[in-house]
């Protein structure tokens, strides 16, 4: 199963297209990432209408939490539901709430503590040795893009949050 996961924003979105590569006791579940990108909305759109294939559609909701929002926050609301609307597979919009309680175990987690996060359960040994203070955050994340988390950079961490949340929630 191919999923699609889009951090959605006001001009641009970062997006991840991965699968499920393996399943073992010891490691758990291991993804093959095939691309990834934080381009223009327009650009964004057409690939996921016409370019690329996936099976399954995870976005971020757009969520105010009762509080006044100005026009960034309608515009990615606006393209959410034109990346719904383009969609040739089924959607699932997920906020980022609860990817933060699913990978960090709290409400109130940052976005470096989700990266940390994926580090760990994805580059073990790179993260066992920033844990024994071999490694600096910032050198671990940057081995970790070597390692396993090629091109990836700003919104494209918390796009591949949010869709290793809808798996791990949805895919068993």
């Amino acid at each position: 199963m191919r999923i699609l996961a889009i951090d959605p924003g006001n001009i641009e979105s970062a997006w991840v297209l991965f699968q499920k590569e393996k399943l073992s006791l010891r490691e758990g579940v291991m993804f093959k990432i095939f691309s990834c990108g934080k381009e223009l909305n327009d650009e964004v759109l057409d690939k996921l209408a016409y370019e690329m294939s996936y099976d399954a559609l995870a976005m971020e909701e757009i969520v105010a939490y009762g509080k006044w929002s100005g026009r960034e926050i309608t515009d990615s609301a606006f393209w959410s539901g034109r990346f719904c609307q383009a969609s040739t597979a089924p959607f699932t919009m997920i906020n980022r709430s609860k990817v933060r309680w699913h990978l960090g175990g709290q409400k109130k987690v940052t976005d470096a503590t989700i990266i940390e996060r994926l580090i760990e359960r994805f580059c073990p040994g790179l993260y066992s040795k920033y844990k024994a203070g071999d490694l600096t955050k910032m050198k671990m994340i940057n081995a970790s893009r070597d390692e396993y988390f090629e091109n990836f950079h700003d919104d494209i961490w918390q796009a591949f949050a949010l869709g290793v949340t809808w798996y791990d929630l949805n895919v068993h």
